[in-house]
């Protein structure tokens, strides 16, 4: 794949405006909601969580850890752990294509800030979520861990997975990525 280079998540902001209003508490006041493809499922990431959209670029890998840890990218000097959502939500590695991204986010964790890349299979669109369409998480009973799920919305027919960014790690996944980098 060529030189990386940074998605205009501004005018990707601005090109998707006018669905809806505010709605459940944990998205950003604005509604806005960045989605994108992992397999055949969309995801939504509040805005407010995402500081870039990057094109996939290598990154080194680091023994001994889970498989959903792929490694450490630098950014700008900065070390960023990386992310593999398929891994955590469907137990399989991405697929890498031309589409293949990493959304750096910033997560709120029980130690402060921590930034994070995440391999996404591609972008959709950012959307204006209506306050009337969204639904609070599935519960599945005791067994199931659904703290990392916001909400969900239909788009076009397609149910769309509003991901709390801060919860989609167990605190202890956290803990182990953010020990790595420092």
């Amino acid at each position: 794949m060529g030189a990386s280079h940074m998605f205009d998540f501004d005018a990707l902001v601005n090109d998707h405006k006018g669905k809806a209003n505010q709605h459940i508490a944990d998205i950003d006041e604005r509604g806005q909601c960045l989605t994108f493809f992992l397999g055949d499922c969309v995801y939504g990431i509040d805005i407010k969580h995402v500081r870039e959209i990057l094109e996939f670029k290598e990154f080194l890998s680091i023994p001994a850890v889970p498989e959903f840890f792929r490694g450490v990218m630098d950014l700008r000097g900065r070390p960023i752990p990386i992310i593999d959502l398929s891994v955590r939500f469907h137990n399989k590695l991405s697929e890498i294509t031309k589409f293949t991204c990493i959304v750096i986010v910033n997560l709120e964790t029980d130690n402060g800030q921590l930034e994070m890349g995440l391999i996404i299979d591609n972008v959709k669109e950012v959307i204006e979520l209506d306050q009337n369409n969204l639904q609070d998480a599935p519960s599945f009973g005791n067994k199931i861990d659904t703290k990392f799920i916001s909400g969900m919305t239909k788009v076009d027919d397609k149910f769309v997975v509003i991901l709390d960014i801060d919860h989609v790690l167990p605190q202890e996944h956290v803990d182990l990525v953010s020990s790595s980098i420092n």
